[in-house]
């Protein structure tokens, strides 16, 4: 991958002049910012409503002047530019480490436990046969990469990001801005454990957090739905609006999507056995004709 988003590199933290004035240019910002908060909600006999629609234009206009003092590009790539087909593939998959695993905190040991998400290896290489993966962490590469290294050793996923690929939204937070990765909108999915990690809310299947029970089928159960969906994207229909899926598998859940892959699965069965059948019965009508012959 190239460019800044791939990992965390020396140009994130810059010890120049230039750095210093822009570190202390946001202090600046942030401290007129709160500044003008504090008159906003001291001011006596106003009107909430206002206060809170002021408050919030503050922090939006806070958050673009953010992104513009650490020169955030507005036309930035996160990714490479995909490959035309028949080699690149048509759909992209965002899946965040939080679907993956979970980490639990060790008070004997005071360190931190790792586990896979069963079914991890499985369905990382099941996906990539028919999908574009990237793996989109909120935790910096130097810390993380090595615990992702651990989750996807083959690399079945093409690409791996972290949290300098993203952007601060008005409240603060760190968010993953699709319109940045550069893929269709129309054919990208996301699967994050939060609403909230995603700008692009109608892209997101949003994942129940994994919660170290080695019961857990949930990637498992979710290879259905993206089977059927790369079955549809071969039609002679052509590629869907994935949002569309998306829509259905929040509304309607994995189990609804097993059904309907079980449900095909036997359709494609009984079609494979009545064209055996007929095979069969051309053969033996073929058999009989040849013995009937007269020389």
């Amino acid at each position: 991958m190239s460019g800044r988003f791939a990992s965390t590199t020396a140009e994130g933290v810059q010890a120049s002049g230039s750095g210093r004035a822009r570190i202390t240019a946001i202090g600046v910002l942030i401290a007129a910012v709160g500044g003008v908060t504090g008159v906003v909600y001291a001011a006596e006999g106003g009107n909430q409503g206002e206060e809170a629609g002021l408050f919030a234009n503050l922090k939006k206009k806070f958050t673009a002047q953010t992104n513009k003092l650490l020169n955030i590009d507005e036309n930035k790539k996160i990714l490479p530019d995909a490959h035309p087909p028949p080699y690149g593939k048509p759909i992209t998959v965002v899946i965040s480490d939080d679907v993956l695993l979970v980490q639990e905190y060790q008070p004997l040991s005071g360190g931190m436990l790792t586990k896979k998400r069963p079914g991890v290896e499985f369905f990382l290489a099941q996906l990539s046969q028919d999908y574009e993966l990237v793996i989109w962490s909120l935790q910096q590469v130097m810390s993380f990469g090595p615990v992702i290294e651990k989750l996807d050793p083959n690399h079945h996923a093409a690409h791996r990001v972290y949290v300098d690929a993203t952007v601060v939204n008005a409240e603060g937070m760190n968010v993953k801005d699709l319109k940045f990765l550069n893929r269709p909108l129309d054919k990208t999915i996301v699967l994050d454990i939060s609403p909230d990690h995603v700008v692009q809310k109608e892209n997101l299947i949003v994942a129940p957090k994994y919660d170290g029970r080695l019961e857990d089928v949930y990637l498992l159960e979710m290879l259905n739905f993206f089977r059927l969906l790369a079955a549809s994207s071969k039609s002679q229909s052509g590629v869907p609006d994935v949002r569309n899926w998306v829509a259905a598998m929040n509304k309607k859940g994995p189990q609804y999507f097993k059904e309907l892959y079980a449900d095909a699965v036997k359709k494609a069965k009984d079609r494979a056995e009545e064209e055996r059948k007929k095979r069969e019965e051309q053969l033996q009508m073929r058999d009989v004709g040849n013995t009937g012959r007269k020389w």
